[in-house]
């Protein structure tokens, strides 16, 4: 049986950028991260990027 991934986008809080797109197994994973920090390239800072769950993994840069 194939495993159901769920994708998920990271965003940086100020521009809302996607930084970058992960999938993970919602079932079994109890303690999903929720924040990670990465760089924005257009803020120029270190930030603490947010998931946000999508039908599809992708690098758009959707506000």
């Amino acid at each position: 049986m194939a495993k159901s991934l769920t994708p998920a986008d990271w965003r940086c809080p100020n521009c809302k950028k996607t930084l970058d797109v992960t999938s993970y197994n919602k079932k079994n994973n109890e303690k999903i991260m929720k924040e990670k920090s990465k760089f924005c390239n257009q803020c120029r800072e270190h930030v603490k990027t947010f998931r946000k769950d999508t039908s599809k993994g992708s690098l758009g840069n959707k506000k």
